[in-house]
């Protein structure tokens, strides 16, 4: 998936719009893009160029980020993660997910998460003494709870 590229424009009355644009198949050798204009701010134009590229790459049809729980996700997750990875592994992910990250995190849906609330709760851990060790496990483990998120489209990344 491309770029959506956002950029500004003056209409003939004065009046500032944005306009997104992305990449598209290319047809007989030249290049394509679709475009829509007349968004008021920067950031609606790039929501609706991303909702309208992944419309296009799902072939017509738009995901919409999960009301699920971090908790509910994280469940899932570790089923998903005890088929391909040893007992003594899950044994451990079980436990941290358990004292660490359900009562820091779980409660939150999971599409509210932004990576501020993640970089503060891993900070948080360091500050409160806990060793690198753990820090870097908890961290593996939100990276790879999020991947699969993403995979089975819960949130889209950003």
């Amino acid at each position: 998936m491309g770029e959506v590229f956002v950029k500004s424009r003056v209409l003939k009355s004065g009046k500032v719009v944005y306009e997104y644009a992305f990449e598209i198949a290319s047809i007989d050798g030249k290049r394509k893009r679709k475009t829509k204009s007349g968004f008021t701010t920067k950031k609606e134009a790039r929501e609706a160029g991303k909702l309208a590229q992944q419309t296009y790459e799902q072939v017509g049809q738009a995901i919409e980020p999960s009301d699920s729980s971090y908790s509910d996700l994280l469940d899932q997750w570790i089923k998903h993660a005890s088929l391909t990875c040893a007992e003594s592994t899950i044994y451990g992910y079980e436990k941290k997910i358990r004292l660490y990250i359900k009562p820091a995190l779980g409660e939150y849906r999971v599409k509210t998460i932004t990576k501020d609330i993640l970089q503060d709760f891993i900070t948080d851990l360091f500050n409160n003494g806990f060793s690198k060790n753990t820090v870097s496990s908890v961290r593996g483990i939100l990276t790879k709870s999020f991947d699969y998120a993403e995979d089975r489209h819960y949130i889209i990344r950003t």
